[in-house]
């Protein structure tokens, strides 16, 4: 089956793959209900709960509208918005503590499904709007990284910012120069290869 086909089946309605998505999407939407119920104890902290709440109502409203039409560009917006608030509670969470698998994998999750947002929409839009949207968002993040990397004691915050900067320029000369079916078999190892590193990783952590 080519790539283009497998990723519309993976987020077509009844498509064999999307609830394999749903999937990932569930695991992370209980780690960030569990993260945020966690944060409003004591010592509470609203902003990281308004992250997690925030970025699951982004998801699940990407997970709602995929359902009826892959390409849709309101839930390719969505899910950059949740993943991206997501991904930026994981940087606060492991900022003061790099152990806990909850936060580990909302750090690492939340990229991937980044990824997955730009490449499987790139492959299932009939145009090349989803590269160039995550191209401007990514190089525009980049400037924001670089004005933190200047300000003294945010070595974690542009660092965090640059890596999800990255997550979201490569794709784009990736799907525009080489092939967007080739960007989502490129998108399917990498996602295997993190899973694996990650579990490495935390078990050394940990």
């Amino acid at each position: 089956m080519p790539a283009g086909t497998a990723t519309v089946g993976l987020l077509s309605q009844g498509g064999v793959g999307f609830p394999l998505a749903a999937a990932v999407g569930g695991t992370l939407l209980v780690t960030a209900l569990a993260l945020a119920v966690r944060a409003l104890r004591a010592p509470r902290s609203p902003l990281v709960a308004a992250g997690c709440l925030f970025g699951a109502v982004g998801v699940l409203a990407q997970l709602a509208l995929v359902a009826d039409d892959p390409a849709s560009q309101r839930a390719y917006l969505a899910g950059l918005l949740g993943g991206s608030c997501w991904y930026g509670v994981a940087v606060r969470l492991l900022t003061a503590r790099l152990t806990g698998a909850g936060r580990q994998w909302l750090a690492v999750g939340s990229l991937l499904w980044v990824g997955g947002t730009v490449s499987i929409t790139a492959t299932a839009a009939p145009a090349t709007w989803p590269l160039v949207w995550a191209l401007l968002l990514g190089l525009g993040l980049a400037l924001l990284a670089l004005g933190l990397l200047w300000r003294p004691g945010d070595g974690h915050t542009w660092a965090g910012v640059g890596v999800l900067s990255g997550v979201l320029v490569v794709p784009a000369p990736l799907g525009l120069f080489v092939g967007r079916e080739e960007l989502f078999v490129v998108y399917l190892l990498v996602f295997a290869v993190s899973a694996v590193c990650w579990s490495l990783v935390r078990l050394a952590l940990d």
